[in-house]
């Protein structure tokens, strides 16, 4: 969960904004039109891509230019109510192994290369054309586990950008946090095949690293929380007593020098159903797939991730999901797969950023089928224990309850409101809604889409079981 400083838990609902080649940042993020439709929806946390490539483009240079426009986003969605969780987005390291410099070549070419025949693309004849497929080559593993291991000083240079990065955004109001890598590999399985499991790979490869990376971000920047994530498949098991399976993470990144780590902490994770990935998303889902994807992968996921962040202490934050997208059609992957993860990110309080866009076509309308889908009441703010949550996007009915907090005078800023829930009017609720309250005697405030609910002075002193439910007029 998510805690400002008066004590009330936040929800954050919102997409990635990752550009992964020159000028690593997307031209047309700075349009007003679209950040003030993200603002209408509710949106108000972006993942944004902070390239190491566009910081650092050489090792003795810092593109201060790069920093300087990125800054200029930041404040931009800072005006609209937005986050930002800055993102050293990778995947497959580098444009040596067949993708794109999410680490910088100049690093890539200092690392040792393998014998002539483990090179790219080994042990394939020719890269495959599925995604991921550059993960399981000899040489990126290798050069996944040179990074890890601080062969040519990579842990100072890695260090180095996140510092640049810390020092410049870090005392933005709208910076929630820095995710410190994108999917990390798990390094040379081939030397070692324990590195293959993911747990292995996060206690030995992945947690030394992003203490030292912690350490240096916490020169310049005490608060701003880190985002740290395990190796992709390590949340499809729970931790196991011998080490190798789940996270890996017995502790959050940086506890190891400070004790108040973990209330600064929050375990990233991603959840695609791998067994749709050779599926066109518009394509009917199969009964059984839908079983197994969304009655046992998705909740165990889920259920893992919640394990974890008890073991190790912080938060969790779904930020990525997605391959799909509701298309109208409630039979197809598209629509039965992203409606499944939201509905089961509602019931847990999950906070999100999809991964496949922000909900708007080429031609800067509007994709209806995705808003009605994705654009959902939430509470985005609220003085208490949350119980139950629940949306039909078909309906708009809404269902949302939690359990007060004694109010203290903390909270007299503002005046017993214990909730506000964004309400997306314009897309759900054209004409109007009705809302039931318990107990009965709540008031409550609309303004805008926010509408807030207050406790009667007489219940300050006591925890109350509130319940709301919305309909359509």
């Amino acid at each position: 969960m998510f805690m400002d400083h008066l004590g009330y838990i936040k929800l954050f609902r919102g997409f990635n904004n990752v550009e992964k080649y020159f000028p690593w940042y997307q031209e047309n993020a700075w349009n007003i039109t679209q950040i003030k439709m993200f603002q209408n929806w509710g949106l108000n946390v972006i993942r944004l891509g902070i390239m190491w490539s566009g910081v650092k483009p050489n090792i003795s240079i810092v593109n201060t230019t790069y920093l300087n426009v990125m800054e200029s986003l930041i404040d931009l969605y800072a005006e609209h109510g937005i986050y930002v969780i800055l993102d050293m987005h990778q995947d497959g390291l580098s444009s040596r192994y067949g993708t794109y410099d999410g680490i910088p070549l100049w690093l890539i070419n200092q690392f040792k290369r393998p014998p002539t025949i483990l090179q790219e693309p080994w042990p394939y004849k020719k890269l495959p054309d599925w995604e991921g497929a550059y993960y399981l080559t000899y040489e990126c593993s290798e050069g996944a586990q040179q990074l890890y291991e601080n062969v040519s000083g990579a842990w100072n240079h890695w260090g180095d950008f996140w510092e640049i990065v810390a020092k410049h955004y870090g005392k933005k109001s709208n910076v929630l946090g820095y995710d410190l890598i994108n999917e990390p590999p798990p390094g040379n399985f081939y030397t070692n095949p324990l590195r293959g499991f993911p747990g292995y790979a996060g206690r030995y490869n992945l947690l030394p690293v992003y203490d030292y990376v912690v350490e240096r971000i916490r020169k310049y920047d005490k608060s701003t929380l880190i985002f740290y994530e395990p190796v992709t498949y390590g949340i499809f098991t729970p931790l196991s007593t011998s080490g190798w399976l789940g996270t890996g993470f017995g502790r959050v990144p940086g506890a190891n020098r400070d004790n108040s780590s973990p209330s600064k902490s929050v375990l990233s994770y991603h959840y695609y159903c791998w067994i749709l990935q050779s599926d066109y998303p518009n394509s009917t889902m199969p009964l059984w797939k839908k079983v197994l994807c969304d009655s046992f992968l998705l909740p165990t996921v889920i259920s893992n991730v919640i394990k974890a962040t008890k073991t190790t202490g912080g938060g969790r934050f779904l930020t990525e999901f997605g391959l799909c997208g509701d298309d109208g059609n409630p039979s197809s992957v598209n629509t039965l797969e992203c409606n499944a993860v939201l509905d089961e990110a509602d019931k847990h309080f999950e906070s999100w950023t999809y991964w496949d866009g922000h909900f708007i076509d080429n031609a800067g309308n509007p994709i209806q089928t995705q808003v009605r889908s994705f654009i959902r009441p939430y509470p985005q703010s609220t003085n208490g224990r949350f119980v139950k949550q629940h949306f039909n996007h078909e309906t708009g009915e809404y269902s949302f309850s939690f359990i007060t907090n004694q109010l203290s005078n903390q909270y007299s800023e503002k005046q017993n409101l214990i909730a506000e829930i964004y309400i997306p009017l314009s897309v759900h609720y054209p004409n109007g809604y009705s809302i039931n309250l318990n107990p009965n005697n709540l008031t409550t405030e609309l303004k805008g889409n926010i509408l807030s609910i207050y406790l009667s002075t007489d219940l300050r002193n006591e925890p109350v079981h509130v319940e709301m439910e919305i309909v359509r007029k």
